[in-house]
């Protein structure tokens, strides 16, 4: 019995399929019984009818083709015409003869005599009207072939009676094999249903045989579906179920992965979120830029960070808040110009760049940050309104890689730190045009106030 648990799924498979075709199997070989009983019945009415219908039909054709010959020689003169009678006369005669062979009754019969009878009439007309001499000039042709016409419809009108004869006899023949038919449908439609109903009991005892192993997956599957990611499959039986275990394994692991992954995800809106917000609560930019700044840092893991703020008359990027470098490093390089350096090339170009090895990148010119030990850097540009505001600089130590995650939330921390220093800039604007508004009317300059 416990050989019998551990039984793979295709084997179970197979003997289930085969004790369900046992039904099936007898309700073959009743059909096949029956069908032959069919095929003889049809096989009697092919040799009975069918064939004395189609020599009726040839012997219409070759009969009315009989006449042509004449008809032509009247009109042409052609004595090859003769020939050509003689060849049809042949064919007609083969075709009498083959239906005398077939299955005929008393009324067929003495139709297919006085058919018989009426060839003989065309065939002495139209001798006589091929042996006319100068047949188009000779005044007894017309009366000739107005005869033989006479009798060539008199042989059409025999052979299509035989012919009706013959398609009742298909009709009465049919009507019998529809009845045998009949009988077996019945009986094929009961042995059917009895093989159904066996069938289906044999499956109801077979899929329960089968289901168990596979239920067993399902129920952990289920935990696995309600969150529990830590369950594996334990399958008892070999084969495929064991496959199918390892399976549900790697899927526990990808979805564990994915999980992580939409994790992360929520990790990166919650910094987007909290960026938005610092930003959102000041509008004085230095402080705005500090608390981004460090933000940034500190939700991304990255140990240093710098930003640079576009100075339109000066043509170049000004260092405005930095956290994590030397001193040193940082009054090494304080400007520059657009399209200089990494910063300079991100504020002119508006797209990031990222370098994974400072020490190989000669776009990068402040030595004092490499000599710091920093390897990775980022330049993001600050856009707001489409124009670059400045750039967001970051740099780790160690070696990062940046996923195209990690550059479109960048970027998108880039928008709204470059709409905050936009909107800050705005207000800045704003209150020295009050001052000055406020000195003209008060007579003082506006720095007095």
């Amino acid at each position: 019995m416990r050989g019998i648990r551990n039984w793979s799924v295709r084997t179970r498979l197979v003997l289930a399929f085969v004790g369900i075709l046992i039904p099936y199997l007898l309700l073959a070989g009743i059909g096949a019984v029956g069908l032959q009983a069919v095929r003889q019945e049809v096989q009697a009415i092919h040799d009975e009818v069918a064939i004395e219908f189609a020599g009726v039909a040839n012997l219409q054709l070759t009969v009315t083709q009989l006449v042509m010959p004449a008809n032509d020689y009247l009109i042409t003169g052609d004595p090859q015409e003769r020939v050509e009678f003689e060849a049809r006369l042949a064919r007609v005669q083969e075709g009498v003869v083959s239906l005398e062979t077939a299955h005929l009754n008393g009324e067929e019969r003495q139709l297919l005599e006085a058919a018989r009878v009426q060839v003989s009439q065309v065939e002495s007309l139209s001798r006589e009207i091929l042996a006319l001499p100068a047949p188009r000039v000779n005044r007894a042709a017309p009366a000739k072939m107005k005869a033989l016409d006479r009798v060539g419809d008199e042989v059409a009108a025999t052979l299509d009676r035989l012919r009706e004869i013959a398609l009742r006899e298909i009709k009465e023949d049919s009507e019998r094999s529809a009845a045998v038919v009949f009988r077996m449908a019945a009986a094929g439609v009961a042995a059917l249903l009895l093989s159904v109903a066996g069938g289906l009991g044999l499956a109801l005892i077979f899929a329960t045989w089968l289901s168990r192993p596979i239920l067993a997956i399902a129920h952990t599957s289920r935990q696995m579906a309600e969150g529990d990611l830590s369950q594996r499959v334990e399958a008892q039986a070999g084969g495929e179920l064991g496959e199918t275990a390892r399976a549900f394994n790697e899927m526990a692991e990808r979805l564990d992965t994915s999980h992580r992954s939409l994790q992360q995800r929520n990790d990166e809106l919650t910094v987007l979120n909290r960026i938005t917000t610092i930003t959102s609560q000041s509008l004085e930019i230095q402080e705005v830029l500090a608390r981004a700044l460090d933000a940034v840092l500190d939700l991304m893991g990255f140990e240093a960070g710098e930003i640079f703020l576009v100075d339109d008359a000066a043509g170049e990027v000004v260092l405005a808040m930095h956290r994590g470098y030397d001193q040193e490093a940082f009054r090494e390089i304080t400007r520059f110009k657009l399209g200089e350096g990494l910063p300079g090339q991100v504020a002119l170009s508006g797209e990031p760049v990222v370098t994974t090895d400072l020490v190989k990148d000669v776009r990068f010119l402040r030595t004092q940050v490499i000599e710091a030990g920093f390897s990775t850097f980022a330049s993001i540009p600050l856009k707001a309104a489409g124009k670059v505001v400045g750039t967001l600089d970051v740099a780790s130590r160690a070696s990062r890689t940046f996923t195209e995650g990690d550059l479109s939330l960048l970027t998108t921390i880039g928008a709204t730190i470059g709409m905050a220093v936009a909107n800050a800039r705005l207000y800045e604007a704003r209150r020295e045009a009050d001052l000055r508004y406020r000195a003209l009317f008060r007579g003082r300059h506006p720095a007095e106030l």
